[in-house]
C-alpha cells in the first residue's frame, strides 16, 4: 500500500529558541487496525486500509525548556496512545463494524495528558507548562487512498482542508482568549483572565484555554475538539499547523497561495515563506513555526 504523500517543516523562526514538535506515523492495514466510523470499507471489509497520523504541539511554559518538553513527549507520544485507543474501542464493542472517532480520539488526548504528568518532576515540571496540540488521523482504503479526515485539538494549532478550486475548510476549533465561552468556562473553574501591555489579555497565564498539561492552571483542560470531514474528488491538502502560521497566514489565504503547488514540500515552502514574508511586513519577529501538508487529492476518476 503507497502512503499520501505529506511533507512537514518545523522551524525555532525568529525566536532563540524552539517550543514546537511535529510527529507523523503511517500505520499500514497489515496490523489489522478497526476502522472508524464515516470510514469508507473496501469491498465491504470492516478493516479499512491503515491511517496516516499526523501531529502538531506547540509547547510554552516560562523557562521554554518544560514548554519544549512538554510539546516532543507529546508529540512522540501520539502513536502508541493512538493504537491503545483504538484497541480499547475495538474490544469494548467487537460486534460493531466501525469504532466512533471522539470517544477515540479523547482517550488519545486523555492518554497525552496522562504522560505528561507521569513525566512531570521537580526537574522539569509540567504543572504551570504545557502544549498546544492537533492530531489529525487520515484513513486510508485499501490501497492507499484517503478517504476521511479525523481532527481532534486543545489550544490554537489548526487544520484545514483546501479544495481543488481553492475553498478552506478549517477543521479545528481555536481555544483562545477570543472565546468568550472558554474563557467563562476557565474562570468558573477557579481560573483568572489578567491583561497587561506587555503580554496582553491572557487566561492563566496563556493564550490559550486547553492544552496538554498545565496541571495547575484551573480551568485549563485537555478535552479535545474533534471533527470530521470525508475526503471528496473535491479535496487537494490537508494543512495542520501551530500558531506560527496562523498568526501571519489566514486559512482563507491558503488556496490562492498552495492551489499550484506541485508537491506537499513545495507547500511547505510556500506557506513558510509566506509567514515570513507577512512578519517582515509588519516588523515583527516570526513565531517558532510547524508547518504539515498532506495530498489528499484522490486518484482521477474516483467517484
Amino acid at each position: 500500500m503507497v502512503m499520501p504523500a505529506y511533507a512537514y517543516l518545523a522551524s525555532k523562526g525568529g525566536k532563540r529558541y524552539m517550543e514546537d514538535a511535529v510527529a507523523v506515523a503511517a500505520l499500514g492495514a497489515s496490523v489489522g487496525l478497526p476502522a472508524l466510523a464515516a470510514v469508507p470499507a473496501d469491498a465491504g471489509s470492516g478493516g479499512g486500509g491503515g491511517y496516516l497520523l499526523l501531529a502538531v504541539a506547540d509547547g510554552h511554559s516560562a523557562d521554554r525548556k518544560a514548554g519544549a518538553d512538554a510539546a516532543r513527549i507529546a508529540a512522540h507520544a501520539v502513536p502508541g496512545a493512538f493504537l491503545a485507543a483504538l484497541d480499547d474501542a475495538a474490544a469494548a464493542d467487537s460486534r460493531a463494524l466501525a469504532i466512533p472517532p471522539r470517544p477515540v480520539l479523547e482517550a488519545v488526548f486523555a492518554a497525552l495528558d496522562a504522560t505528561l504528568s507521569a513525566r512531570s518532576s521537580r526537574k522539569v515540571s509540567f504543572d504551570y507548562a504545557g502544549a498546544a496540540a492537533t492530531l489529525a488521523v487520515i484513513a486510508l482504503s485499501r490501497s492507499g487512498t484517503p478517504t476521511a479526515i479525523h481532527v481532534a485539538n486543545a489550544g490554537d494549532a489548526t487544520a484545514v482542508v483546501v479544495d481543488a478550486d481553492g475553498s478552506a475548510t478549517v477543521l479545528t476549533r481555536p481555544h483562545t482568549i477570543d472565546d468568550e465561552d472558554e474563557v467563562a468556562r476557565v474562570v468558573a473553574a477557579g481560573g483568572f483572565v489578567s491583561d497587561d501591555a506587555r503580554f496582553g489579555k491572557r487566561v492563566n497565564g496563556l493564550k490559550v484555554t486547553r492544552s496538554l498539561g498545565d496541571f495547575g492552571s484551573d480551568g485549563t483542560i485537555s478535552t479535545p475538539h474533534v471533527a470530521s470531514a470525508l475526503v471528496t474528488p473535491a479535496s487537494h491538502w490537508l494543512v495542520v499547523a501551530s500558531d506560527g502560521l496562523w498568526d501571519e497566514v489566514t486559512p482563507a489565504e491558503l488556496g490562492p497561495l498552495i492551489g499550484s503547488a506541485t508537491s506537499p514540500a513545495d507547500a511547505v515552502s510556500i506557506l513558510h515563506a509566506a509567514a515570513r514574508a507577512a512578519a517582515d511586513a509588519r516588523d515583527g519577529v516570526l513565531d517558532n513555526i510547524s508547518i504539515a501538508v498532506v495530498d489528499v487529492a484522490p486518484p482521477p476518476g474516483l467517484e
